[in-house]
């Protein structure tokens, strides 16, 4: 039975970050002296890159911290997977970057999850923080 269950959904906040940065950038970058070539390669990799970031924020549905100390993840295919949180994840109070190591077809990866606070509400924001901090890392 699960003590802890954080639903995660993408965070409009990192959108709107990302889409103001790289807007200032194209801006910039129009007004320079940089071939054209280079402005479409530089704009087509902006775009290549803000569709990544969506794909990850759409990474994972749900995370779950059990009595065991074992972190699971709801995959968007119905897929649980048991991770294994790695030294380097970060805490802070609007950010949280979850660095993991989970088994794929018995294969190791390392994997990421950005969770912003409005990533989840408020309440379950904290918790998670708290979890991370006392039991997680």
């Amino acid at each position: 039975m699960p003590t802890a269950l954080f639903n995660l959904r993408p965070s409009r906040n990192l959108y709107k970050l990302v889409f103001v940065l790289y807007s200032l950038l194209i801006f910039s970058l129009i007004f320079s002296a940089i071939s054209q070539y280079i402005l479409i390669l530089f704009v087509i990799s902006c775009f290549i890159s803000f569709y990544w970031i969506d794909q990850q924020q759409n990474y994972g549905k749900k995370l779950i911290w059990d009595q065991k100390l074992a972190w699971n993840i709801y995959m968007n295919n119905s897929e649980i997977h048991t991770i294994h949180l790695l030294p380097s994840t970060f805490c802070s109070r609007y950010l949280i970057i979850l660095n993991f190591v989970m088994t794929v077809k018995n294969k190791n990866k390392n994997k990421s999850l950005i969770i912003l606070s409005d990533s989840m509400i408020k309440q379950d924001f904290k918790r998670l923080r708290m979890y991370l901090l006392n039991n997680g890392k």
